[in-house]
């Protein structure tokens, strides 16, 4: 319907895209024929509050370091959880296949259409080769060991021109996200373990999280053709933990996390190696 409407106004500066091979390729021949400065991505079950694009655009205009923003959602769908309202917004008319080591028993995303949830480990998925548009890694990466076994699975499982995207805090943050202690980075990681127990955070000792350098670095070992976007990222106060939330709104305000960001997101493009 809404592509009907659009071919009768028969206006130059609308552009109607037809591609029937998944979420990501649609994605893609968009970011491919887009010539102008932003991409705003609005779904057919979006409502645009008044002014929201024109805030956004000023805000990056204002903050040139920055390459992703993002907004507050309002959901106005009943009778399902947060999380898979969320879900049926971002991902509607597509199939999700969720991974994870274990699911507890009452996880709300066993109440989401059109998601499947895998028991598996990340160093060894259990799927076929170039099966999906796109995989996300997100605050995973530094919980896996192997590193280079779990992105070399995410590259095999992704199809030719796939879109990856991979988040991770940022390792040189003054605080340790996950734990709350500062400094961390500057313990060597064969004590750390030693170090995080001290403080009783034991369950802490494992995290590695990798520098964006080196990150890329491998990423690139595994498949050289590879395009990487890198991006800070500033996280909504929600999600931070709650006992760092004012230090982060002061943060916030005085502009520090434009300059040193809680995480980046790498924006990936499989290449033919």
């Amino acid at each position: 319907m809404i592509r009907n409407t659009l071919s009768m106004r028969n206006a130059p500066s609308i552009k109607i895209l037809r591609n029937t091979n998944g979420l990501g390729a649609q994605r893609q021949a968009v970011v491919d024929e887009a010539s102008g400065q932003y991409i705003a991505w609005v779904d057919g079950d979006i409502i645009l509050s008044k002014n929201f694009l024109r805030e956004q655009v000023y805000f990056l205009e204002k903050n040139t370091n920055i390459g992703l923003v993002g907004g507050k959602n309002e959901y106005i769908e009943a009778g399902k959880t947060l999380v898979s309202e969320i879900l049926h917004l971002l991902f509607s008319a597509v199939e999700i296949v969720a991974v994870d080591l274990s699911f507890p028993k009452k996880t709300s995303l066993r109440t989401v259409e059109k998601v499947h949830m895998v028991v598996a480990d990340a160093q060894f998925l259990p799927f076929r080769a170039e099966l999906f548009d796109s995989v996300s890694l997100i605050s995973v990466i530094e919980h896996i060991p192997r590193k280079e076994q779990a992105l070399k699975e995410v590259m095999r499982i992704s199809k030719l021109n796939g879109c990856l995207i991979i988040q991770i805090p940022n390792r040189y943050f003054p605080i340790e996200l996950h734990s709350g202690m500062p400094f961390v980075f500057l313990v060597p990681f064969r004590v750390r373990g030693a170090f995080f127990a001290k403080f009783g955070h034991e369950g802490f000792s494992r995290i590695d999280i990798p520098s964006v350098r080196s990150l890329k670095e491998l990423i690139l070992q595994i498949n050289p053709d590879c395009a990487i976007r890198v991006m800070k990222v500033i996280y909504p106060v929600m999600v931070v933990w709650s006992k760092l939330r004012f230090f982060y709104k002061m943060a916030l305000k005085s502009g520090f996390l434009s300059v040193v960001p809680l995480g980046y997101l790498l924006i990936l493009k499989k290449g033919r190696s």
